[in-house]
């Protein structure tokens, strides 16, 4: 074996762009892009959920279907909830 093929840098894939962030093992760094917002991510889903949760954006909201009630939940089990303890609807009593 040669020395000088030990410190050979490695390839870089082909889908390599340069001038992208990336973290200490190459990964892409995602910001959320809404103004004045500093969250970071390496990870899609967590940049989904985090603009779902902080800005409400693609968010499918989930409403109570009772007459003259406007509640929205962002999930379902929020407004399951609220029809238990709102409607009295599905309560089970122990």
């Amino acid at each position: 074996m040669r020395l000088d093929r030990a410190f050979v840098r490695k390839k870089r894939p082909h889908n390599w762009i340069e001038g992208v962030e990336r973290d200490k093992w190459g990964k892409i760094i995602r910001t959320c892009g809404v103004a004045c917002c500093p969250y970071k991510t390496g990870k899609p889903d967590q940049l989904k959920n985090h603009k779902a949760a902080k800005h409400g954006i693609n968010v499918v909201w989930c409403s109570c279907d009772q007459d003259n009630c406007d509640y929205k939940a962002k999930q379902a089990s929020s407004v399951k909830n609220h029809k238990q303890d709102i409607h009295n609807i599905d309560v089970g009593w122990h």
